[in-house]
C-alpha cells in the first residue's frame, strides 16, 4: 500500500485529470449512450475498410488462378495467323499455353426433361496452368482429355440433378459426367448470368454442333510465362496490333486490380454509411455535452470560487470526453473486426474466390483515432461554454452565460471550421475523390441544415400558434418542444437524418427492383431462343405455332464497320486515342426490321417511310440503303443524319447512310440492336435468328423445350422466368447489403433520440409532479408527453422522408443512371411506422415519471 502512495506522492496527478476520473462516471450515464451511436460508425468504416484490404490482397494473391495464368488472350472468332505465331514464339521459349473456347449453350438430362442454360468451356489437357484443381473422384479431371466426357461444378451437377456416371446432352452430343470440380478460372462476367461453368474436352467441342456460324464463342489462350518475364511488357508489345484482330490481352495483375478496385469502391460507397452514423452520433455528442454542461454549472462555479481558474475545469471535461470517445471508438474498433471476418463468410457463395481476413493495424490506430477525434471536435463547442463560468453562479443559479470573450469567440470558429475540415477530410479519404467529397458533404450539410431549419420552424410555430382553446394535454405538450433545456433540436434532427436513409433507400430499392423487373419490355413472352440457323426457321416458327406463341423471328447479321464518310476505319483508329476506337473496331450484330420496336424512341430523323432531309434522299437515290442508330453508339463514333457508313458483312461491303437516332430501353427481353437497317438491305446476308417464345400454358412451354432440344439441339433458349427470378434474388441481396449498413445510420439515431430523451428525463420528471401536484390525472400527464412525442415523431419523420425522396431521385440519377419514381404509398407507411417508434421510445424513456409520488420528486429536486 505504501508503494502506489508513494508513487502518487512521487509523480502527482494533476487535478485536471483527478476531476475528470471523478466526474467520468456521472458523464458516461450522460453521454455514454451517445457514444454507443458513435461507435457504429466506427465499427462500419474499420469492417468495410479491412474486409476491402483483405479481398484486394487475397485477389492479388489468387490472380493467376483467377485469370489462368499470367497472360489471357481472348477472342470472339478463331485466332489470325499473327496471333497463332506469337503464342508459338512464347511456347518456343519455355511458356506453357492452354486453350478453351466458352460459350453459354443448353445442358440437357435426357429422359427427364430438366435443361439449363449453363457457361460451357472446352478445355484441352493442360488446363488450368496454375493448377489448384479440385476434383472428386480425384485424378478424374486428368483423365477428362483421355476418356472425354464432362466435368462441372457441384452446384451445376445439383441444378441438372445428375451425379458421376449420368449423362448429359449439350448440343448434339451426349457426354458422361466424369467429376465434380472446384477452382477453376471462369468467365466471371458470363458466370454471373448463366452460373459455374461446365467443362469438355477440347477434342469433344465439334460432337456437339454448337460452331455454327453466328455462335457466341469465346476464343481464350492462357499464358504461363517463363521464369523472369514480364507479362505487362509483353501486353505493351502486342496490345495494338492485337486490336486490329479484335483479340484483347489482360495480364493476372489487371484481373487483380480491377477486382480489388470493384471491391474498393463498393467498400468505400457503403463507407459513406459510416460516416453518416459517425455524424448522427457526433450530433448527439454535442447535445449531450451542452446539457451536460448547464447541469453542472453550480459544480464550476463552487471550483472557481476555491480557486480553481478558468481552463482548469475546461481541461477536466475535455479530456472525460476524451476517455469516453476513446471508450466508445474501442467497441466500434471491435464490432468493426467482427464485421470483417463475417463478411467473407456471408459472402463465400457470391465470390469469386476466398478471402481470408487479417488483422489491419492501420485500421485498428485509424478507427481508434476516427472515433477519439469525432468525440473531441463535437464536444469541443459546448465545453467552451465552461471558459465563461462565472464564480458569481454558485451563490445565483440565475446568473446568465456572460457574453464570450475575443478568445472564446475565436476558439469557437476554430472548432467549427475543425469540424467541417475533418469531416470533409474524412469523406476524401472515403471516396478518394475531391469533387465528389464535396457534393457528399455539402448534401450533408444542407440536409442537416434543412432539419435544424424545420426544428426551429417548430419551435416558432408551437410558441405563437397553438390557440388557447386547445385541449390543456395538447397546449402542454406542444409548449414541450420550446421549453428551456429542450431537446428539440437534436431529437428531430435525429428522426429526420434517419428517416431521410430510409426514404433515399425505399426510392432506390423500388426503382433498381424495377429496373431489373423485365416484365414491361418481355410481354407474355416466358422463352429467349437463339442461334436458330436459316434452315431451321421453318422448323421453328412451325414448333412455336404449334405451341400458341406468334412465329416471330429477328435476324442476326454480324457486320463491322469498314468505312465512315470514305474514310477507313484504321485511318481513323490511327487518329484517335483512349477507348473510342472499340467502337471503330467492335464486332456489331446488326438486323433489319419494318417497324420501331416497342422499346424504341426516335429521338431524331425519320423512320423508313418518313420525310427525309436532302442528304438522306440524295443517298437513298443512288440506292444506298437506310439504316438507324441507338444515340449512344453514333455518339462514340462521331455521326449523325446523312453520314455514311460502309459495312463488312462477310467480306461484302455494304453501303448504308444514317437516317434516324432512336433511344433504346435495354431494360428488356425485347430483341434490341445498336443498327437497324431497313427491310430488304441485307437480303442474302449470312444471318442467324433470335426470337421470342410465349407459349399458351406452362405444359405447353415444357413441350416446346422437349421439342426445340429433339430437333434442334443447337438451338440455346433461356427461360426468361427463371432470370426473373435470379434478378430478383440478386436485387435482394443488392437491398439487404443496403439495408444493414442503413441499420448502422437508423441504430445509430435511435441511440441518439434514447439519449435525447434520457437528458430531458430529469425536466419532465419535475414538470410532471407539478402537474399531479396541481391536480392534473395520470391521463392527463399521458397526454401531454403523447402530444409531444407526436409532434417530433411526425413532423421529423415528415421532413426526413420527404428530403429522402429527393436525395433517392438523385442517387438513382447521378449514381445508376436511372429515372426514378418516388413510391409515395411506401414513404408514407414509413411515415407512419416513424411516428409510433418515436412514441415507443419516448413513452419508454418517460414512463418513470409517474411511478414515484409529487412529493419524493419535488424533494429530490429541492
Amino acid at each position: 500500500m505504501a508503494g502506489p502512495l508513494l508513487l502518487m506522492s512521487a509523480f502527482p496527478i494533476p487535478f485536471s485529470i483527478r476531476l475528470a476520473m471523478r466526474e467520468g462516471r456521472s458523464g458516461f450515464r450522460r453521454i455514454g449512450v451517445f457514444l454507443a451511436s458513435v461507435a457504429l460508425g466506427v465499427a462500419a468504416l474499420v469492417g468495410l475498410y479491412a474486409f476491402q484490404k483483405d479481398a484486394g490482397e487475397s485477389a492479388r494473391t489468387e490472380a493467376r488462378a483467377i485469370l489462368g495464368g499470367d497472360l489471357r488472350l481472348q477472342s470472339q472468332s478463331p485466332f489470325p495467323h499473327r496471333a497463332e505465331a506469337v503464342i508459338d514464339s512464347l511456347r518456343a521459349e519455355g511458356a506453357n499455353v492452354s486453350r478453351a473456347v466458352s460459350m453459354a449453350s443448353m445442358v440437357a438430362v435426357p429422359g427427364t426433361g430438366r435443361a439449363r442454360l449453363l457457361q460451357v468451356t472446352a478445355v484441352d489437357g493442360a488446363f488450368p496452368l496454375p493448377g489448384g484443381v479440385r476434383d472428386a473422384p480425384e485424378g478424374s479431371w486428368a483423365s477428362l482429355a483421355e476418356l472425354g466426357g464432362v466435368a462441372a461444378d457441384p452446384s451445376v451437377l445439383r441444378q441438372l440433378g445428375v451425379e458421376v456416371g449420368d449423362t448429359v446432352q449439350i448440343g448434339a452430343g451426349r457426354f458422361v459426367v466424369r467429376a465434380a470440380v472446384s477452382g477453376l478460372p471462369v468467365d466471371l462476367g458470363l458466370q454471373s448470368v448463366v452460373g459455374p461453368p461446365l467443362f469438355l474436352a477440347l477434342s469433344d467441342l465439334p460432337e456437339t454442333g454448337l460452331l455454327g456460324f453466328g455462335s457466341l464463342a469465346q476464343y481464350r489462350a492462357f499464358v504461363d510465362l517463363p521464369p523472369g518475364s514480364r507479362p505487362e511488357a509483353f501486353r505493351a508489345q502486342y496490345r495494338g496490333e492485337f486490336r486490329t484482330f479484335q483479340l484483347s490481352v489482360r495480364t493476372a495483375r489487371e484481373e487483380a486490380e480491377d477486382l480489388a478496385r470493384g471491391f474498393r469502391d463498393l467498400s468505400r460507397f457503403l463507407g459513406l454509411v459510416g460516416l453518416m452514423a459517425l455524424l448522427v452520433g457526433g450530433i448527439g455528442v454535442a447535445s449531450a455535452v451542452h446539457v451536460y454542461v448547464r447541469e453542472r454549472i453550480a459544480s464550476i462555479a463552487v471550483l472557481r470560487c476555491l480557486g480553481a481558474r478558468q481552463g482548469t475545469a475546461f481541461r477536466a471535461y475535455l479530456l472525460q470526453a476524451t476517455g469516453l470517445g476513446a471508450g466508445g471508438a474501442a467497441v466500434g474498433v471491435l464490432l468493426g473486426l467482427a464485421i470483417q471476418w463475417g463478411l467473407p463468410v456471408l459472402l463465400r457463395p457470391v465470390l469469386p474466390f476466398e478471402v481470408r481476413p487479417y488483422l489491419h493495424p492501420e485500421a485498428v490506430v485509424a478507427g481508434l483515432g476516427v472515433g477519439i477525434g469525432v468525440a473531441l471536435l463535437f464536444a469541443f463547442l459546448p465545453l467552451l461554454r465552461i471558459r465563461e463560468v462565472s464564480p458569481l453562479a454558485a451563490l445565483r443559479s440565475e446568473v446568465e452565460f456572460p457574453t464570450p470573450s475575443g478568445t472564446t469567440l475565436a476558439l469557437r470558429g476554430a472548432a467549427w471550421m475543425a469540424l467541417v475540415l475533418g469531416f470533409f477530410g474524412l469523406t476524401v479519404l472515403q471516396l478518394g475523390d475531391l469533387r465528389a467529397a464535396l457534393a457528399f458533404t455539402g448534401g450533408l450539410v444542407g440536409v442537416m441544415a434543412a432539419l435544424a431549419g424545420v426544428a426551429w420552424v417548430l419551435s416558432w410555430l408551437a410558441r405563437h400558434l397553438v390557440p388557447r382553446s386547445a385541449p390543456f394535454p395538447l397546449r402542454q405538450g406542444i409548449a414541450g418542444l420550446f421549453r428551456p433545456g429542450n431537446q428539440t433540436g437534436t431529437i428531430l434532427v435525429s428522426i429526420g437524418f434517419g428517416s431521410f436513409l430510409v426514404g433515399s433507400l425505399l426510392v432506390v430499392e423500388s426503382n433498381l427492383r424495377e429496373a431489373l423487373s423485365f416484365d414491361a419490355g418481355g410481354g407474355g413472352a416466358s422463352l429467349l431462343l437463339f442461334d436458330i440457323q436459316p434452315d431451321q426457321r421453318p422448323g421453328v416458327e412451325a414448333l412455336l405455332s404449334a405451341s400458341g406463341s406468334p412465329p416471330d423471328l429477328f435476324a442476326i447479321v454480324p457486320s463491322r464497320i469498314a468505312e465512315v464518310n470514305g474514310v477507313p476505319v484504321a485511318e481513323i483508329v490511327d487518329t484517335i486515342s483512349g477507348g473510342r476506337g472499340w467502337s471503330y473496331r467492335r464486332l456489331f450484330r446488326n438486323t433489319w426490321r419494318e417497324e420501331l420496336g416497342p422499346m424504341e424512341v426516335l429521338l431524331e430523323g425519320a423512320w423508313w417511310e418518313g420525310r427525309h432531309g436532302p442528304v438522306v434522299e440524295a443517298a437513298r437515290s443512288e440506292g444506298v440503303p437506310l439504316i438507324s442508330i441507338e444515340v449512344e453508339v453514333a455518339a462514340e463514333i462521331g455521326v449523325g443524319i446523312g453520314d455514311r457508313i460502309t459495312w463488312d458483312v462477310q467480306g461484302v461491303q455494304v453501303p448504308s447512310v444514317v437516317a434516324s437516332l432512336r433511344m433504346v430501353d435495354w431494360a428488356s427481353f425485347q430483341p434490341n440492336f445498336f443498327v437497324i437497317f431497313e427491310p430488304g438491305a441485307l437480303d442474302g446476308a449470312p444471318a442467324t435468328f433470335v426470337g421470342l417464345a410465349s407459349p399458351s400454358d406452362p405444359s405447353a412451354r415444357d413441350r416446346l423445350q422437349s421439342s426445340l432440344l429433339g430437333e434442334f439441339p443447337n438451338v440455346s433458349f433461356l427461360d426468361i422466368s427463371a432470370v426473373r427470378e435470379t434478378l430478383t434474388r440478386i436485387a435482394s441481396r443488392i437491398t439487404l447489403v443496403l439495408r444493414a449498413m442503413a441499420g448502422f445510420v437508423v441504430g445509430a439515431g435511435l441511440l441518439v433520440l434514447l439519449a435525447s430523451l434520457l437528458t430531458t428525463r430529469f425536466s419532465r420528471r419535475r414538470e410532471g409532479a407539478l402537474l399531479r401536484t396541481l391536480g392534473a390525472t395520470r391521463g392527463v400527464v399521458h397526454g401531454v408527453l403523447l402530444a409531444e412525442y407526436m409532434a417530433l415523431g411526425a413532423i421529423g419523420g415528415a421532413a426526413g422522408l420527404v428530403l429522402g425522396a429527393g436525395g433517392g431521385v438523385g442517387l438513382l440519377r447521378w449514381g445508376f443512371e436511372l429515372t426514378g419514381a418516388v413510391p409515395w404509398g411506401a414513404l408514407l407507411g414509413m411515415w407512419a411506422a416513424v411516428l409510433v417508434l418515436t412514441v415507443l421510445v419516448g413513452w419508454t424513456v418517460s414512463g418513470p415519471i409517474l411511478r414515484d409520488p409529487p412529493l419524493v420528486v419535488l424533494r429530490a429536486e429541492g
